[in-house]
């Protein structure tokens, strides 16, 4: 797996030497897959070369890549250009219905928070008030749900869920589904 970490530092860079584009549209999706595109495909396949070749990346040629990468991430999403360019400061959005479309994603509760418009304090806040639990419980309690339901009605194998549904392993998935509905996944899918 190759993972860029764009910092507001990199993009800051790219700006140095690039317009910035004039489009504003932004994507009410904050975490989103992106489509496959040759582009994207050719930058991982040459880094792949690198890694291949045991050659290690130094910061030079890791900058360069990072620029790349946003580079064509830019001319992919033309949309995409206005999150970036923002630096994180995203809009303040329904924590509902931003939890209930991004709930899978795996990323940190600081991130929920920041692509929610809110700081991690005030999003710990509402989220409380709001869904009457801590962010943590609730994620778990609602990939869980979502559990059950594809398990039950759709007759998935646990075992192709937990990944899915954000759980680190199947151990973990299968103590928390047991904690919370009396009963092993395994077991309610061969019910």
């Amino acid at each position: 797996m190759i993972c860029f970490n764009i910092t507001g530092k990199e993009i800051e860079n790219y700006l140095q030497n690039n317009i910035q584009p004039g489009h504003n549209v932004h994507s009410p999706v904050t975490l989103q897959k992106l489509p496959r595109h040759i582009l994207l495909e050719e930058l991982f396949t040459s880094i792949k070369l690198c890694m291949e070749q045991n050659y290690l990346l130094d910061s030079k040629l890791t900058c360069i890549k990072l620029q790349e990468c946003i580079y064509i991430l830019t001319l992919i999403d033309k949309g995409i250009s206005y999150t970036l360019f923002t630096f994180g400061k995203y809009p303040r959005r329904n924590l509902r219905q931003f939890m209930e479309s991004n709930y899978m994603f795996n990323t940190s509760l600081k991130q929920f928070a920041e692509f929610s418009g809110r700081s991690l304090s005030t999003f710990r806040r509402e989220f409380l008030k709001e869904f009457g639990l801590s962010p943590t419980r609730w994620l778990i309690n609602k990939r869980l749900e979502v559990a059950w339901i594809k398990i039950r009605e759709e007759g998935k194998k646990p075992s192709e869920l937990y990944w899915e549904l954000v759980f680190e392993t199947q151990p973990h998935f299968t103590r928390c589904f047991k904690a919370k509905y009396g009963v092993t996944p395994g077991k309610l899918y061969k019910e």
